[in-house]
């Protein structure tokens, strides 16, 4: 018996009936390569005894069995029976059924699974039932759709496909030096938008600021990107970054530095949260004309010849009027265009927006 591995002693928890399936194949290999063929019934179901352990030792004392008088094959169905409870094709069926490939998982692993399934189901065709819950249950769609192009498509030759799909991505892997990625696979998508009443501390200080959006963000995550700037009409860049508004504005400050345009107001097409400070109803009432409240930090613009008072906000990120003010300094409302932003103060609370509207102010 010596250079043949013994088989280690059968497990009587959790699923017994696998474990007791799995440990008889390998005691009736170890029997068939390991022990003469001729030799007595009785050394025999030593040899099962011995393999089998100690927990099986003491369930054989409970079947009221003897060594001396018992064959093989006795002992065997008896702890069968015992392992083994009552078989329930209906959940068994139902194991088979809802088994799907799991992520990660081989086509090959998936494929012995579901055939380990259906031993216990009764069908009558079970090549039929596996090749089927086969091409239901992976997850790869363009395989599916190779395998349902096949008229007349056993189950033999739904493995085959399913090996060559396999073993080809390997060798492809491995010629272009890439992990293999199964064509189920797919990498997730987010969308971030800026928003500094949550994000405010999650910025990477790292982050170089990007020259397209005039934000800190990771490599190939631009908002701007695929954008349209509402200066000079090109792509892939925020107004507030162009470099033609940039240089225009540079040359204007040079001839006329005491009324050069410095910024544009607009709520920005391209962001959809927008965020600002508190705002204080009571003080843009009594303080329209002038920045005297000593309460707020705030300084006098003039828009369109007309001196409006506006609060200083660094962290805000667009610019608001009163629809009063703008209606009794600027114009009336008829010209402003609709906006599809939301305009948030700090606290959460929402404001209501009228409408977007392009001026310079100095």
């Amino acid at each position: 018996m010596e250079g043949f591995r013994i088989p280690p002693a059968m497990e009587f928890s959790g699923n017994m009936g696998q474990n007791w399936a799995t440990w008889i194949q390998k005691f009736e290999l170890y029997m068939l390569a390991a022990v003469d063929t001729n030799a007595s019934e009785e050394k025999k179901v030593a040899i099962f005894l011995n393999l089998i352990g100690d927990a099986g030792l003491e369930i054989f004392n409970t079947l009221k069995l003897k060594i001396s008088s018992t064959k093989l094959e006795d002992v065997k169905a008896a702890f069968k029976k015992y392992c083994e409870p009552k078989k329930n094709v209906v959940f068994d069926r139902f194991k088979f059924l809802s088994c799907t490939q799991k992520d990660g998982q081989s086509i090959t692993s998936f494929i012995t699974e579901i055939k380990t399934l259906v031993k216990n189901c009764e069908y009558t065709n079970e090549d039929e039932m596996v090749r089927d819950k086969i091409i239901m249950g992976m997850k790869d769609d363009n395989l599916r759709e190779k395998l349902l192009q096949n008229e007349s498509l056993s189950l033999k030759k739904t493995e085959e496909i399913c090996n060559i799909m396999e073993i080809s991505r390997q060798q492809a892997s491995v010629i272009t030096g890439n992990q293999p990625k199964p064509d189920y696979a797919v990498d997730a998508v987010t969308q971030k938008r800026l928003n500094k009443l949550s994000n405010r501390n999650s910025y990477n200080k790292s982050f170089i600021k990007c020259q397209r959006c005039g934000y800190k963000h990771d490599n190939r995550k631009c908002p701007a990107f695929g954008k349209t700037c509402s200066y000079c009409k090109k792509h892939n860049h925020f107004s507030a970054c162009c470099l033609l508004k940039n240089s225009n504005d540079k040359n204007k400050k040079k001839k006329k530095p005491e009324t050069s345009p410095v910024e544009t107001i607009s709520l920005c097409e391209e962001v959809d949260n927008l965020f600002i400070d508190t705002i204080h109803i009571n003080q843009l009432k009594s303080k329209l004309s002038d920045c005297s409240n000593e309460e707020m930090l705030a300084e006098n613009i003039m828009i369109n010849n007309a001196i409006v008072c506006f609060k200083l906000d660094t962290g805000a990120e667009c610019n608001v009027l009163p629809t009063k003010v703008y209606c009794t300094k600027i114009c009336s409302l008829d010209g402003i265009a609709p906006a599809n932003v939301n305009l948030m103060a700090f606290g959460r609370k929402m404001v209501q927006v009228r409408g977007l509207i392009n001026q310079y102010w100095v």
